[in-house]
């Protein structure tokens, strides 16, 4: 178990059994059958008697423990090297009052069967004087921050997002 802190307006309770027994076909990816039967999910209702319940929130959580703080970090480094000190910049912007940083899922519909999974990062902070004023420039060292529209990599040749594809059965 890990402690976090929660900040959330919503809060929705799911059982998880709904995706991790979802109907697969051969290359196990959710039969298109099967879609209409998430609702169930999303409605909060329960797969059976003994559920899985997880927790999907609106807002933000901090992970409390600093064992896993410093796990993150080094997994993140490990993995993302180039994206530490935009993580720290987002750390310290958190504990100030800011939303930059903040980081959400974004799903595009491109056609019947291929979908487009992209990460979307708060930078409006960017544009804010008093979000500059609070920082020491030279404790960080900054990436080119007026190119924000661009995407992060994981290395030099993976983008940081993902082309999916449903397969009819």
């Amino acid at each position: 178990m890990v402690k976090v802190r929660i900040n959330s307006n919503k809060v929705s309770k799911v059982d998880s059994k709904w995706i991790t027994y979802a109907a697969l076909n051969e290359d196990k990816i959710i039969r298109c059958e099967y879609i209409s039967v998430i609702d169930k999910y999303w409605n909060g209702e329960q797969y059976d008697d003994e559920p899985h319940w997880e927790y999907l929130i609106e807002g933000s959580a901090e992970i409390l423990d600093e064992k896993i703080k410093e796990k993150a970090w080094r997994e993140i480094n490990r993995w993302m090297p180039s994206s530490l000190s935009m993580l720290k910049i987002a750390q310290k912007a958190i504990k100030l009052g800011y939303s930059f940083g903040h980081i959400v899922p974004y799903i595009l519909k491109l056609s019947d069967n291929k979908y487009k999974l992209t990460y979307i990062m708060d930078a409006n902070d960017l544009k804010s004087d008093s979000f500059w004023e609070e920082f020491d420039i030279n404790e960080f060292f900054l990436p080119n921050l007026t190119d924000m529209e661009k995407e992060f990599t994981l290395d030099s040749y993976k983008l940081y997002g993902l082309d999916l594809y449903t397969i009819q059965d």
